[in-house]
């Protein structure tokens, strides 16, 4: 099913029937997934990117709302851990880069990105992107982290979801990052 989207907004999708998960689609390329929880049949999600985007479900209907304001807990960011020169952002290709679908340069601004980055949906690039900025000013990650939910909450990016699955996607081994993801999960109002 085709959906139009002209300006950000929120979407309610009713579907015609159940299904254990939905996936939106942009361009030939992931952009949402959700699995429903048992006999749900609707899901609602903020949709900030203009375009045409695909659902691999029928719709029994859609309703097309104003951005839903989410809360971020974070009120104000620690102090910087760094003090160095901002300079400009530069996205920039780069094959391997390791395990990480993204890093920084902060004394050229370069931020290299991968195929593994690639692979992930806007929304979560968007997050990364963020938390890479965000080493502008921290060294310590989970510093980095609220940097980039701070910010990706409070300028209607999207959903607190999806930042919370950026970093379960991104890491190997979550088991190992359970405080971050702890504080992601923390600092999100519902």
């Amino acid at each position: 099913m085709i959906i139009r989207i002209d300006k950000p907004q929120r979407i309610h999708v009713i579907l015609n029937n159940y299904t254990p998960s939905v996936a939106l689609f942009s361009q030939g390329k992931l952009y949402f997934q959700r699995d429903m929880k048992p006999c749900k049949k609707d899901f609602q999600i903020n949709i900030t990117h203009i375009g045409t985007y695909i659902l691999n479900e029928d719709i029994y209907k859609i309703h097309y709302l104003p951005l839903k304001k989410f809360c971020c807990l974070i009120d104000k960011l620690p102090p910087p851990e760094k003090d160095i020169e901002k300079k400009p952002l530069r996205l920039i290709y780069k094959k391997d880069i390791g395990s990480t679908p993204a890093r920084i340069d902060v004394n050229t601004g370069d931020i290299e990105y991968s195929d593994f980055f690639i692979s992930l949906p806007k929304p979560i690039q968007d997050f990364i992107i963020l938390h890479e900025v965000g080493h502008n000013y921290y060294k310590t990650e989970k510093y980095a982290d609220a940097y980039a939910l701070y910010h990706y909450i409070n300028n209607q990016y999207g959903n607190p979801s999806q930042a919370l699955y950026s970093l379960v996607k991104v890491f190997k081994h979550p088991e190992y990052q359970q405080e971050r993801l702890m504080n992601i999960y923390n600092n999100i109002l519902k």
